[in-house]
């Protein structure tokens, strides 16, 4: 009996250190030191970066109706219809190789059905996001092929069975999760195509889909404003809040423990009642540790391979975690698509289109390897907002290489420059800015020779503009 009670009281008073049954009491906060407390500060400050910015994300087109980049409610699909271009300024680096579609959905009451109709012929991918910024999974044709199925969402509390007619249970470790849907689209002639696409898609909880009664609903949330002027002054009340929906993960136990000695937890209040002047001056020293942390990670950032996906892949690298959330707030796991940056040419030299005309070359042997397709789109390079011209021509993409003027020995010269290379050759052309340039290469499914390294993406070469 002893130790029958002596565990339940070690239990209630874990419950209590890692926020599950109440506030912080004054006392605990007082038992921590000035330099402690700073340096859970520091940990906790990138630990939560990531489920910060993401909240931020989601909050934007989700769950603040009053900015500008709202789109649904919680629970609803958007899918956008249109094609972005130079007017579109709200992302840098705009993607418009494919036509997305986003919802952020709670699993608390019920799991959620994501049905996909038969694709064939195109590229598409369906990317699901924790709270934590992790990509769990994906649906789409590198995991699933082409048909159409049904795909079954479920929450960490839930204990049920399957409904007939389900491809795959995707269990989602936190209570809500985003969805990013993304088709392929071949050139701007394809958009209705594209929309029939996306008019497949569907998102509905399970009761609809069973056609039984709903559930009790989950208690209604009070999604606090959230923006960049005020994620720093609040960012311990905003990753309190993220951290009411994500049960402690059993490898971030003792991780949890240490936050809640300086009042960090689920549903806590920050900072504490009646902490001293003295502790909250060293927990905003430590969030300023960790944000230059940070900065500096992102300096020097790694590949892609370490900054997204699953918490398996990452290895609770919270500090890579981080940096991908600022660098790419839910970016692709590189086994869907990854992409190569141009920001000078092969001598090293920054690009520059009002100096120098630039090719790149695609050789007929050595295209860039990939099992979906790829595109080089062009950006203005102080802005990296896409460039006005007048073919409306933001891209070249892989569909579009049997429209295009082969070279002599098979392959494909992409003329990278502000003016036009000549009628004949404008097939091939890349319009870019007058002045520096930036350029992204994107590959979709790339093969074994992206991913392990061993392929090098080709460089923007200079061209002397006498030689067209």
């Amino acid at each position: 009996m002893r130790r029958v009670a002596l565990r339940l009281i070690l239990s209630v008073w874990f419950a209590f250190r890692v926020g599950l049954l109440g506030p912080l009491r004054a006392d605990e906060a007082s038992s921590v030191t000035p330099a402690e407390a700073s340096a859970i500060a520091r940990e906790a400050y990138i630990y939560g970066s990531a489920l910060v910015e993401g909240y931020r994300g989601v909050s934007d087109l989700h769950s603040d109706s009053t900015t500008s980049l709202f789109r649904v409610s919680l629970n609803q699909m958007f899918q956008v219809a249109r094609i972005a271009g130079p007017d579109d300024t709200a992302h840098k680096t705009m993607n418009i190789d494919t036509l997305s579609g986003s919802a952020f959905v709670d699993l608390r009451a019920e799991p959620f059905i994501v049905a996909i109709p038969e694709i064939k012929g195109r590229y598409f991918s369906v990317q699901l996001v924790d709270l934590y910024t992790h990509n769990l999974d994906y649906i789409g044709l590198r995991k699933d092929g082409n048909g159409a199925g049904n795909y079954l969402l479920v929450g960490p509390d839930w204990k049920g069975q399957a409904p007939p007619n389900i491809r795959r249970v995707i269990p989602v470790e936190t209570e809500f999760v985003t969805i990013i849907w993304r088709t392929q689209l071949f050139n701007p002639a394809d958009l209705e195509h594209v929309m029939k696409v996306q008019a497949g898609y569907s998102l509905m909880p399970l009761h609809e889909y069973i056609a039984q009664t709903a559930p009790p609903e989950a208690p209604a949330v009070q999604f606090p404003r959230i923006s960049h002027a005020t994620m720093r002054s609040k960012f311990f009340d905003y990753l309190n809040f993220v951290l009411r929906f994500c049960p402690t993960h059993p490898t971030e136990k003792e991780l949890r423990t240490r936050f809640a000695q300086i009042g960090i937890g689920p549903g806590r209040t920050f900072p504490p009642k009646d902490m001293s002047d003295e502790l909250r001056e060293a927990i905003e020293a430590g969030m300023h540790d960790g944000e230059q942390t940070i900065d500096e990670a992102v300096a020097k950032a790694p590949g892609a391979g370490k900054l997204f996906g699953s918490r398996s892949d990452l290895k609770n690298n919270y500090l890579n975690r981080a940096v991908g959330a600022r660098i790419d707030l839910f970016g692709n796991t590189p086994a869907e698509a990854m992409s190569v940056d141009y920001q000078v040419d092969a001598e090293g030299q920054p690009l520059d289109t009002s100096k120098h005309d630039y090719i790149l070359k695609v050789g007929k042997d050595n295209p860039p390897p990939v099992n979906g397709f790829w595109s080089v789109t062009m950006y203005d390079g102080k802005t990296h907002f896409m460039v006005r011209n007048h073919l409306k021509r933001q891209l070249i993409n892989s569909p579009m290489l049997s429209s295009m003027q082969r070279d002599p020995d098979g392959g494909f010269t992409i003329y990278v420059q502000r003016d036009s290379p000549g009628e004949e050759r404008e097939t091939n052309w890349l319009p870019a800015p007058d002045g520096p340039m930036f350029a992204v290469l994107r590959l979709y499914l790339p093969k074994p020779a992206v991913l392990s390294g061993a392929w090098t993406s080709p460089s923007i070469e200079k061209m002397p503009r006498n030689a067209r």
